[in-house]
């Protein structure tokens, strides 16, 4: 800026509304060589600390933008511009609580500002205070009903507490009531795609796109639908490193796998496996072919089914499955018959009910298991409570502690079968932006295997990590019983053909 023009707002009358041209502008570092010209410490002027306030939280200098607030607000507890100003950025430096009251003090003086509603409902659920946050955004949207920003801070609300369809929805209505928001239109096709589908996710990033041709998230969206609707192949080699009580050994599987589109009402793959042992022989070839089909998959209710075939060692198994999505219940039915145990040919059959119920920070499952293993005459009886409650539950990082009390049956793993004595299990477990994971689970109780010794505790860590198409993910698992395994998979994906 010239000298020439800063005198002119130096001496102007008009000084504040200058300095808010300015913000308007986005010339912030402007506003600030002006204040400190005019040393506002000695001019007490509420419209100039207000657009400077505005020019400091624009350059993230936010402990100066709060004095200024606080400033203002000594001098005046009830000016409503400040106290916005200061809960916006008490909540951007991570300070919920204050944040809310201060929102709340705002919301006292004008009931109907829609400014403090939404501050108030985005805070609440950023502390996640869901019944907090949906009051205040409902209260909104009474005053509002047509306003896009309050139908995006809904969907922001519901993809917090991972409600996909109901952000898809929200994001969608913010999108057609303005079509200048972008966000809300890249929000939307990614509802759709975290949710698998993909057609839709592909129509809503073009819509972007005839808004905004050359956004980079929009084109990069639609790469990605393509490939899911698209035929593909994936290569990965796994690698698995065991230490049990010092008996150390080592396994490589190169894995191919082909993967039909991701079609409304139809889904298939074929994967085929080979084992190699140490020296890097032959030792073992595992063909599946795994058809599947879903019915219903955008409404209520699914119906899934699907097949495997091996021919080394000979097994077919099958599985058939009904899924209910009832807001926050979930309720699914299941019947598998699946090859257990190679070597001794054990054959199982099984039904499984499962309910799980998701309210807030509480995430509560349960599910029973009958079957029948007829090479033993056994039957498999296994009823399971586990309840979580999240700690930390913001946007992408959760922190769960969990607790999980009940009977084992028949192990599916090792084809062994367990006295139908109570099990607990206690587990925290840690994730991040869904690419690392952390797990410890401690089990006690009484059983025939494992579960009858000192009271072995679980710890578990994962980590993925990709680029473009290749991929790679590393994961470890231990016991108190010295049992060590790492497995590591890399790989590359590629689409063999794409829709238009």
């Amino acid at each position: 800026m010239n000298l020439l023009l800063a005198w002119t707002l130096l001496t102007s009358p008009g000084l504040a509304d200058s300095l808010w041209s300015l913000n308007a502008r986005g010339e912030f570092e402007t506003v600030l060589q002006i204040a400190r010209a005019r040393n506002l410490k000695e001019t007490p002027d509420r419209d100039l600390w207000l657009a400077v306030a505005f020019a400091y939280r624009n350059l993230d200098s936010l402990d100066q933008a709060r004095h200024l607030y606080e400033a203002i607000l000594e001098a005046n507890p009830q000016d409503t511009d400040a106290l916005l100003g200061l809960a916006l950025v008490l909540s951007w430096q991570d300070r919920l609580d204050s944040a809310i009251q201060t929102y709340r003090k705002a919301l006292e003086l004008q009931p109907g500002n829609l400014e403090a509603l939404l501050g108030l409902a985005r805070t609440c659920g950023w502390a996640s205070r869901w019944a907090c946050a949906q009051e205040a955004l409902e209260r909104a949207r009474r005053l509002n009903p047509e306003s896009p920003e309050v139908e995006e801070l809904a969907g922001d609300l519901a993809l917090w507490q991972d409600r996909l369809k109901e952000a898809a929805q929200a994001y969608r209505r913010a999108f057609l009531l303005d079509s200048t928001r972008i966000r809300a239109g890249l929000q939307w096709a990614r509802s759709l795609e975290w949710q698998g589908k993909y057609r839709l996710a592909l129509r809503a990033y073009r819509r972007v796109l005839q808004v905004d041709p050359n956004n980079p998230e929009a084109l990069k969206g639609v790469a990605s639908c393509r490939d899911h609707l698209a035929l593909q192949a994936r290569l990965t080699w796994k690698s698995v490193w065991e230490d049990d009580n010092g008996t150390q050994g080592r396994y490589h599987a190169p894995i191919l796998e082909l993967h039909g589109p991701d079609l409304p009402f139809w889904q298939w793959s074929l994967k085929t496996t080979w084992l190699l042992n140490r020296r890097d022989t032959l030792q073992n070839r595992l063909v599946q072919w795994i058809p599947g089909i879903v019915i219903l998959p955008q409404g209520p209710v699914t119906l899934r089914a699907a097949y495997a075939w091996s021919p080394a060692p000979t097994a077919r198994n099958w599985w058939l499955g009904a899924s209910a999505r009832l807001r926050r219940l979930h309720l699914g039915l299941a019947w598998r018959n699946e090859l257990l145990e190679p070597v001794r040919e054990i054959q199982a059959r099984t039904l499984r009910a499962e309910a799980r119920l998701q309210w807030g920070r509480w995430d509560l499952k349960t599910f029973g298991e009958w079957g029948t293993v007829p090479a033993d005459t056994n039957r498999s009886r296994v009823l399971e409570l586990d309840a979580r409650v999240f700690l930390i539950h913001r946007r992408h990082t959760r922190l769960a502690l969990g607790y999980t009390y009940g009977t084992m049956g028949y192990d599916h793993w090792s084809a062994l079968y367990y006295s139908p004595e109570a099990i607990r299990r206690h587990s925290l477990g840690l994730s991040v932006f869904h690419t690392f994971s952390w797990g410890y689970a401690y089990a006690e109780g009484s059983g025939s295997v494992w579960t009858a010794k000192d009271t072995p505790g679980v710890q578990t860590f994962a980590a993925e990590i990709g680029f473009g198409r290749f991929f790679a993910s590393l994961s470890y698992f231990a016991t108190t019983e010295n049992y060590h395994t790492w497995t590591l998979e890399t790989g590359i994906r590629w689409p063999l053909r794409r829709p238009g």
